[in-house]
């Protein structure tokens, strides 16, 4: 499977763990920005970027999305999947 299908499928694993929350959700397809998920919620917006469990999240990456969120009034997390068990380590960056 190509790195670019693993991580199609950790987003959509992602989404459907928020949906279960009762976030509204949508993927930023094929993006090359900071953001895979935007989450809305009771009037809260959530900026997910999701990560394998070995993937590495630069300085500069964590910046733009902590810049974007705070431009957007918005909640950021990175979202790292977890090795030997099921769902994700959520780490808050905003």
């Amino acid at each position: 499977m190509s790195a670019y299908r693993r991580g199609r499928a950790l987003e959509y694993r992602a989404i459907e763990a928020l949906r279960k929350e009762g976030w509204l959700c949508i993927r930023s397809a094929a993006s090359h920005s900071p953001i895979d998920i935007v989450a809305g919620k009771d009037g809260r917006v959530l900026f997910v970027q999701v990560k394998g469990p070995r993937s590495k999240m630069p300085r500069s990456e964590l910046d733009e999305l902590r810049a974007w969120a705070e431009k957007f009034g918005a909640s950021a997390e990175v979202w790292r999947r977890r090795r030997a068990k099921r769902g994700f380590q959520r780490l808050k960056v905003s």
